[in-house]
Formats: structure tokens, C-alpha cells, sequence
């Protein structure tokens, strides 16, 4: 039986949200499947009789699926062995400074892109850096040219470099072990999508 209360609460709820924190709830709400419940509120919408209005409801479910859609792609991702990451950029001194210090973990699929002017010899360390990485330089053709695998977290004053074998302009870290488990080797390419 159609309930005519029910969707307009419905409606009421969904509007609700949707205007108290537009960008976090589109972002959380695609991330945590509430999709579907946008879905199920635009079959709701449909239950009217008007053509105009039905309408008028499948104008504003295409624009919800649109935003859910655009924010669901966007951020930048790099993908390299076949598999997409998605990454933070360290593209300035302060965020290539800090890196990836004082974190207890990283999800699998994700990582960070350090974007440097130029080629030059380029070093880290894992001072501060509480989880293990896979650092890999890429040269300026976007080509791998030298990976530190595994290398472990430093808990001792004085933490060892980890430098570049040739010049490198980008520098992507990621959980360790993964270059090893992707089959990433010297000479792989990356692809950057920084939209």
C-alpha cells in the first residue's frame, strides 16, 4: 500500500542531510553504500501520478547520482603493476617534510606521491614513521629507477637514508611489500591521474 506520509518523511530526512553537510555526506554517503538508499528514496519519488512531477523527481535523481558519481572518481590516484592507489600529494617543502609520520597504518589501496621541481638525487629516511614502506624514485619519464622494499620504521635517534640510485622527480610510498607482491621491478612505469 502506498503510504504518502512515509515518502515525504522520507524526502524530508534525505533533503535534511543532504543541505546540514553537503560535501562530507555525498563523500561518506557513496563510500558506506548509502547509494542504494538514494535509490530507494528516487523509486519513493516515483510513486506520484503527474507526469510533470515524475519528471521533475528523475531531473533531481540524475543530479544526485552525478554528484555521487563526480566524487566517488575524484582525487588523485597513480596506478603502477596494474593495480590504481589512491595518493596524497607531498607537493610542497612542509608536506614532504612531514611525509608520512605519526601514522599507524595505511589502507592497502592507498599511498603518497611525492612531486619534487626537478631531477635530482633524492634520499628519505623513516624518522617519525611508524609503518614499513616500499619506496620507489621514478625519473622524470615517469620510469622506476631505483626501489628501497620493505624498508622498516626507525625508533632510534639517529635513522639511516634511504636514497636514490639515479636522480629521481617523483617518489611514491606505499605499504611495504607491495612492489614485491604487484611484480614491480626497475623500468615499470607509473601512470598519475591527478584530477
Amino acid at each position: 500500500m502506498y503510504d504518502a506520509d512515509a515518502v515525504t518523511r522520507n524526502q524530508d530526512i534525505f533533503l535534511k542531510n543532504l543541505q546540514s553537510e553537503p560535501v562530507d555526506w555525498v563523500v561518506r554517503g557513496f563510500e558506506q553504500g548509502v547509494f542504494l538508499y538514494t535509490c530507494a528514496v528516487c523509486l519513493l519519488l516515483f510513486a506520484g501520478l503527474n507526469i510533470r512531477i515524475i519528471q521533475m523527481r528523475f531531473l533531481f535523481c540524475v543530479l544526485i547520482f552525478t554528484t555521487f558519481s563526480a566524487c566517488a572518481s575524484g582525487g588523485p590516484r597513480v596506478e603502477i603493476g596494474g593495480k590504481t592507489f589512491k595518493v596524497e600529494l607531498a607537493d610542497t617543502r612542509q608536506k614532504q617534510a612531514l611525509g608520512l609520520m605519526f601514522r599507524d597504518s595505511m589502507p592497502a589501496d592507498q599511498g603518497m606521491l611525492f612531486i619534487f621541481p626537478n631531477e635530482a638525487p633524492r634520499s628519505f629516511w623513516m624518522k617519525n614513521t611508524r609503518i614499513s614502506l616500499d619506496i620507489m624514485y621514478f625519473d622524470k619519464h615517469l620510469k622506476l629507477v631505483s626501489i628501497s622494499a620493505d624498508t622498516p620504521p626507525c625508533r632510534v635517534s639517529r635513522c639511516p637514508s634511504y636514497p636514490s640510485v639515479v636522480p629521481a622527480k617523483y617518489v611514491l610510498e606505499l605499504n611495504a611489500g607491495t612492489a614485491s607482491a604487484l611484480g614491480v621491478g626497475l623500468g615499470d612505469s607509473l601512470v598519475l591521474d591527478l584530477d
